[in-house]
């Protein structure tokens, strides 16, 4: 398992990656690129539908890598498996009283960094039993290789204009 200090690490150098744009993927071949690419739209495909299907657990048991790392309020923690499905758990109750039954990303866009680390950057949107969207949001994934495949590392909720543009 990867420590905190390598999470640590890859979250400082995906956001230098986000400011400074990913013009060239160093060392990693165009072909490679795609299939990264494809394995972490995948990946975060996995998480949505986790997440349309109520299965907070199953987030934080399967999609995230441990330790997660949790962006609120413009600090960065540290977060546990179980405290990771506890706030999905809530985030998933809160969204079903308003009327929530599903979630969708909304054109992501996944800019590769290294051989190891992506981000994804989407919008997204909350939809209810007629279809209507209730809710829009952005966020910004961290998605790191690990020996299970890829897993979410941190998650950046933003305003629809944030994000990371690609330069490839």
């Amino acid at each position: 398992m990867i420590n905190r200090l390598i999470f640590g690490t890859v979250i400082a150098s995906c956001i230098v990656g986000s400011v400074q744009g990913a013009q060239q993927v160093q060392g990693v071949p165009p072909i490679e690129v795609a299939k990264i690419k494809a394995d972490v739209t995948a990946a975060a495909n996995e998480y949505m539908a986790k997440f349309s299907r109520e299965d907070a657990k199953g987030i934080a048991e399967n999609v995230y890598s441990h330790p997660a790392f949790t962006i609120r309020e413009g600090s960065v923690e540290v977060t546990g498996q179980a405290e990771l499905a506890d706030r999905y758990a809530k985030s998933i109750k809160r969204l079903k009283a308003d009327g929530w039954v599903r979630s969708a990303f909304l054109d992501p866009k996944v800019c590769v960094l290294t051989a190891d680390v992506a981000l994804m950057s989407t919008k997204y949107a909350r939809y209810d039993k007629d279809n209507k969207v209730i809710l829009e949001g952005a966020e910004t994934d961290v998605f790191a290789k690990t020996p299970q495949g890829w897993k979410l590392v941190a998650l950046f909720g933003h305003g629809a204009e944030g994000g990371i543009n690609c330069k490839e």
